[in-house]
């Protein structure tokens, strides 16, 4: 799939200044470097797969749902000078796995409460699932969704968007999951933090500055779930 530009909503240095070409539900701040995906809060009934996914798919495992098309998120970025890594892969002939990696990046959901904008981090509004306490921070990571045979690209199939487990199929997943298997979930929404359901949520993705010291991505030998 060729990704252009002109497919996704481009503010330019000037706010006054109108794209000519809007894509629905995604906003780019090239000068700001800044992507702004709208969303939907969903009220996740289960443990979480991801933080967010698109409309229809796998909302009951979701904190935002978006109408966005995830191969023009992945455009966006690529606007705002990201480039992306590669995702989890997994090699059967050789039972080696390898981690995702690509450049970090910082996610935040902004959103109106009583008159107000709110704007927190993306994991305040995830629990941990052992004692339903607010998640620790995380880092995420512009891995890109792998591509198909036919050269589709696969989220625009499933609907990966931001996967909180490891995933060869998102945009952008969590670093260094720590876990592997669909039925191990350490995550879910925080019903505490959480706006009201179908509330508009904008999920902003802005480049992260990286640690001081990143250590060497190793292969290992436990395989992805996906």
């Amino acid at each position: 799939m060729v990704l252009f530009a002109s497919q996704v909503t481009c503010i330019a240095a000037d706010p006054a200044t109108q794209p000519a070409e809007p894509m629905p539900h995604i906003q780019v701040d090239a000068r700001r470097k800044q992507v702004r995906v709208e969303c939907e809060a969903v009220r996740a009934d289960y443990g979480l797969e991801f933080f967010a996914c698109a409309t229809d798919t796998n909302e009951y495992e979701s904190v935002l749902r978006t109408a966005a098309k995830p191969s023009l998120i992945h455009a966006a970025l690529l606007i705002i000078g990201l480039v992306p890594g590669e995702p989890a892969k997994y090699d059967r002939d050789t039972n080696v796995s390898t981690p995702a990696h690509g450049p970090l990046v910082k996610l935040t959901c902004e959103y109106q409460s009583n008159g107000k904008t709110v704007n927190v981090p993306a994991h305040k509004l995830m629990a941990n699932a052992s004692d339903n306490k607010e998640s620790a921070p995380l880092e995420w990571l512009f891995c890109g969704s792998k591509l198909m045979e036919d050269h589709t690209y696969a989220a625009d199939g499933t609907g990966s968007i931001v996967s909180v487990l490891t995933s060869e199929l998102s945009v952008i997943t969590m670093k260094d999951p720590g876990h592997h298997g669909l039925e191990d979930r350490p995550y879910k929404a925080n019903s505490e933090a959480m706006p009201p359901p179908d509330t508009r949520v904008w999920l902003v993705i802005e480049p992260a500055a990286a640690p001081v010291s990143q250590p060497a991505i190793q292969p290992t030998s436990q395989p992805a779930s996906k």
